[in-house]
């Protein structure tokens, strides 16, 4: 299959790989119909994608605790 993109070719191959990827472990366990294995594909895509965003903001939200506590104790 031939994508074309604006982004960088290296960037939609590391995205393309991520999807056949997901799509492979899908199919692990199997045999499963197209439209099945696309949908548990996306599935385990927004799962990840979430995961990290959850990841993300806790990290920001500690990233703030120790700032505020930094800033507190310059303060002092």
């Amino acid at each position: 299959m031939v994508l074309k993109a604006s982004d960088d070719p290296r960037h939609v191959e590391r995205l393309a790989s991520y999807v056949k990827r997901k799509v492979d472990e899908a199919s692990a366990h199997g045999p499963i119909s197209s439209s099945k294995l696309a949908l548990l594909a996306a599935l385990n895509i927004a799962d990840d994608y979430f995961k990290a965003m959850d990841e993300a903001r806790e990290f920001k939200r500690q990233v703030a605790v120790k700032s505020r506590a930094m800033l507190s104790e310059i303060d002092r």
